[in-house]
């Protein structure tokens, strides 16, 4: 068997300086990256928490315009000095740029953010000479929008139509019977003519869904009466005692299963019951009219309904005391 034998200037042999000398090139080497990969987590983190103070800023901005355009029609120049306001008070060194309130789109504000780091539009960035980044420039966006006004367009939840001769605002309940049956009539600004009282039933979807806008020719429910849907999903006990918005018309044309209604507005209805046909059920809650009708009473209400558009009403159309306040909310 032969023996190994190492000796000891074999250790020391150009072979294992040669070894030695590759590991410390490679640590060299590696050094270098994890500075490189520091320093750019570094950049990107400062970047990300300039764009988070940014958006913050923007958003506020943009509330802040809309709210002030909403209420008291502030000027642009008041609007540009709440909004830069606002924007500093969400940075971290109490500065930023706001670029821009852009207020093409009615009823709604889109403010634009940016980096002012010690009065440049710019954040300066640290190991530039590693990076070869000096410099980051941050922006953010923001758009508010705002409503106010009377209802216009949204979901009616009762498929009926009330002439304008019922709305008494502030009135006791009272039974309100089916159009042609009523005795009260109103002026009608738009036509000029006297329009029939009382209320007409609208056709709605199999699912009593119905939607309607001011200005509207609305059809009337060619079954003269509530469906078995509506029924079913609306006129339950629990609407009892309910506010709903309900459309007002102010004119009709056609006859029989053609007749329409103009809507022209929208009222605030205290429901308390109604006798509809047919059944032997029909007469839900408080009902003290002669035939069949629904009972209730108009109220002047301030509020603002899930679903509505709302808008500044025409000059000269009635008022049926349905008012939205201003309601300001970011869309993006």
């Amino acid at each position: 068997m032969r023996r190994l034998t190492i000796k000891m200037k074999d250790l020391l042999s150009p072979a294992g300086d040669q070894e030695a000398g590759a590991v410390t090139a490679l640590t060299a080497v590696m050094m270098v990256v994890l500075l490189l990969m520091a320093a750019m987590v570094i950049n990107t983190g400062m970047a990300y928490s300039e764009k988070a103070q940014l958006q913050n800023g923007a958003d506020a901005a943009a509330l802040a315009a809309a709210d002030c355009t909403s209420r008291t029609a502030c000027t642009q120049a008041q609007a540009q000095a709440i909004a830069a306001n606002l924007a500093n008070m969400n940075s971290n060194d109490n500065a930023s740029n706001v670029n821009t309130l852009d207020f093409s789109v009615p009823g709604q504000v889109t403010a634009t953010t940016s980096t002012l780091s010690n009065g440049q539009p710019f954040l300066a960035l640290p190991f530039a000479g590693i990076t070869k980044v000096s410099e980051g420039r941050v922006g953010a966006t923001a758009t508010a929008v705002w409503s106010s006004g009377v209802p216009v367009t949204g979901p009616s939840i009762l498929p009926l139509t009330f002439g304008t001769c019922q709305v008494f605002l502030g009135a006791t309940d009272t039974p309100v019977v089916l159009h042609g049956k009523d005795k009260c009539n109103a002026w009608n600004p738009a036509s000029g003519l006297n329009a029939p009282g009382g209320f007409g039933y609208l056709q709605a979807d199999a699912n009593c869904h119905l939607t309607l806008s001011v200005d509207q020719w609305a059809k009337t429910d060619s079954g003269n009466g509530v469906s078995g849907a509506c029924k079913a999903k609306v006129f339950t006990s629990t609407l009892v005692g309910q506010t709903v918005l309900v459309p007002i018309f102010g004119d009709v044309r056609g006859t029989g299963n053609n007749v329409e209604y103009k809507i022209i507005g929208w009222g605030a209805f205290v429901v308390y019951g109604w006798s509809f046909p047919p059944g032997p059920n029909k007469t839900v809650g408080k009902w003290t009219g002669s035939g069949d009708g629904i009972q209730g009473k108009f109220i002047k209400i301030l509020s603002y309904e899930e679903g509505f558009t709302y808008g500044q009403p025409k000059p000269g159309d009635p008022d049926f005391g349905t008012t939205a306040p201003p309601l300001v909310k970011l869309i993006k």
